[in-house]
């Protein structure tokens, strides 16, 4: 899963390239811009901090740090502008991608043979195809937020490692059960849907008879939507089970993930 990370980020870059390439260079160039105010705000806090821990009378210091507090002040405000900048952009270059990622799919399901349509294993790629364009615009804000990880990632460690080499380590046991918790989650979420593609297929053929003009008059005149309503209710039970062994695995792994960050920084907000 997360060696095809960067084939599946770069999917989305290519498409988002050919689509917008105005909305993409904003979204690029939203992420940079907040790893820069990042790594400025970082100073800048960390030099009020040393001229507040300084010796000296306290007002003299609290005087000398105010001056520096308006840094931080400005790179507070630029990241915020900058961040829903990246979320204009996102939301405008996501549907345009989502929609060039299904007119792909569809445009190679009318090259698949109609006989061959009907055979189970073909239904079954053909319906978990469906996953792929319906994440799409999931995808592109994945690659936005790992792209801000990494510039985070790389901002923190040129600021740490500024301060004091012995801090890196700090930030590592942080970042890796994290990254590992997440292709885990990704992987396991990915396993599960394939596994019940065709479950919730059935659900959906299901759901889609009472309310079809040429098969509703039927069911309701030979009460058959009692049978049908008894499938349903059976078959989301079963869901259900697989939801909360996902569940159940997932609080798992978060207890994994999270704990090294839980004891350094203290819970999240």
């Amino acid at each position: 899963m997360a060696a095809a990370l960067p084939r599946m980020v770069g999917m989305v870059l290519r498409t988002g390239w050919e689509t917008d390439r105005r909305a993409l260079a904003g979204v690029v160039g939203a992420q940079l811009g907040q790893g820069v105010t990042a790594a400025w705000g970082l100073v800048a806090v960390n030099s009020v901090l040393t001229r507040l821990f300084a010796d000296g009378p306290t007002a003299d210091k609290l005087r000398d740090a105010l001056s520096s507090l308006v840094v931080p002040a400005v790179t507070a405000v630029g990241a915020a502008l900058l961040s829903a900048w990246s979320t204009a952009m996102s939301g405008r270059l996501g549907p345009q991608v989502e929609r060039v990622v299904s007119a792909r799919y569809y445009a190679a399901v009318t090259r698949v043979e109609v006989e061959a349509t009907e055979r189970p294993e073909i239904q079954r790629a053909l319906e978990a195809d469906k996953f792929g364009t319906d994440s799409a615009r999931s995808m592109l804000r994945l690659s936005v937020g790992v792209g801000n990880l990494l510039i985070g990632m790389v901002v923190a460690s040129v600021v740490l490692a500024s301060l004091h080499w012995t801090l890196l380590p700090m930030l590592l046991a942080i970042a890796l059960p994290e990254g590992w918790g997440t292709v885990r989650s990704a992987r396991r979420n990915y396993v599960s849907q394939l596994n019940w593609v065709d479950h919730r297929r059935a659900i959906a053929s299901l759901l889609a008879y009472p309310t079809r003009p040429h098969a509703a008059g039927e069911i309701r005149v030979h009460a058959a939507w009692t049978k049908l309503l008894d499938s349903y209710e059976e078959m989301s039970r079963q869901t259900e089970v697989e939801q909360r062994r996902q569940a159940r695995a997932q609080a798992s792994t978060d207890l994994v993930d999270t704990g090294p960050r839980r004891h350094i920084l203290g819970p999240s907000p």
